[in-house]
């Protein structure tokens, strides 16, 4: 003889949100922002590091820079890498002369040509397997 018992069911808890209650939790929201800049002067380094202090991604490029005055622009690139080391920020250089910067818990990953190849082809097939 074989029983199937049925599952006890669960009772469910129903809060009820207010008005206000909502409103501070859409406030409660972070407000991430990609800001790119050139770097031209220490001030911009310091407008950097504050973008990045309030939990922001930066791009910077160091070109413009680096075609009036290379000194300089090797000067501010090793206060930024200084900086990023301190801060415990995560760096990924793009191209020539461009950094991305970002905030210690947002992570920058770099995918390899390959790799960038294999996830097309890999969506490709499950769109063709949809249709």
């Amino acid at each position: 003889m074989i029983k199937i018992f049925k599952p006890k069911k669960q009772e469910i808890q129903v809060t009820k949100i207010n008005e206000t209650d909502s409103k501070r939790m859409l406030n409660n929201k972070p407000n991430l922002a990609v800001y790119a800049m050139h770097i031209l002067s220490i001030a911009d380094i310091k407008r950097m590091m504050d973008f990045l202090d309030s939990g922001n991604i930066v791009l910077v490029s160091l070109n413009l820079l680096k075609k009036k005055n290379k000194e300089k622009a090797n000067e501010f690139l090793k206060r930024l890498i200084e900086y990023t080391k301190s801060s415990k920020a995560n760096v990924l250089l793009i191209g020539n002369g461009y950094l991305a910067i970002s905030p210690p818990q947002i992570s920058i990953n770099k995918i390899n040509h390959s790799e960038k190849y294999d996830a097309i082809n890999e969506q490709q097939t499950i769109e063709n397997r949809k249709s």
